[in-house]
This record gives C-alpha cells, structure tokens and sequence, in this order.
C-alpha cells in the first residue's frame, strides 16, 4: 500500500497487488486501509504446472470487490506465454460486476494521471 502525502495531508492511496491471487488477505488489506484512491491490478491468470498463480480475470473482479478501490489499472496481463487471461476478459467481467470501481485501462508506452475522482485533491 502506497500512502502518498503531502505534508500531513494524506491525498492518495494506492493498493499494488504484486503476482499473487485473490483472498481473505484482501479484506484484511481493505479494513486495515479504507477508502483506497487506486489499485494497480496484476492480472494475467499465469499457469505454471497446472497451477494458476496469478489472478485470471474472475479473480480480478473479486479483489476489486475486497478491496473496493475507487480505480484500478490493470498491468502485467500479456508480457508472457504462460498467461492465460486476456485483459478483455477482465474489462467485461468487471463493467458487468455492477462494482463502482472505474477500470482505467493504459496501453504500453501510455500514461494516465491517477485520483481524478478521488474525494482527496490529486
């Protein structure tokens, strides 16, 4: 969890996943940090050995449900052989969830300026 501040004003929070899957550690991360600006959602469903081990796109929309985060930007979904879930797949199953949360997708070499409908001043 980043906790960007500006002196002691807090003016954003930012969840990063990392490669790991969804869970109970969600809701524990999302009571411990409330109201969280923006989550950059490693995705890809990566297989190894029959394993996934990384979130596929269900699992996505289910940590976007823990976490409850007010964006989120997937990344890390298409770098490698072994992922096994298409960003589409994440970008329909989310805008079907009814989740308030705004998935803010961003092409490779594209940027986009985060909390821009955050209740803390960007």
């Amino acid at each position: 969890m980043l906790e960007l501040r500006n002196g002691a004003d807090m003016t954003g929070r930012v969840y990063v996943s990392g490669d790991t899957l969804t869970g109970d550690h969600v809701d524990e991360i999302s009571e411990r940090f409330p109201d969280i600006d923006a989550a950059v959602v490693h995705l890809g469903g990566t297989r190894v050995l029959f394993h996934t081990v990384t979130m596929d796109a269900e699992q996505g929309v289910d940590f976007l449900r823990r976490a409850r985060p007010t964006e989120a930007v997937p990344v890390h979904y298409d770098d490698y052989g072994v992922f096994r879930s298409p960003l589409a797949d994440f970008e329909r199953l989310a805008g079907r969830s009814g989740l308030p949360t705004e998935v803010r997708s961003v092409r490779r070499g594209e940027t986009l300026t985060l909390f821009q409908n955050a209740g803390r001043p960007a």
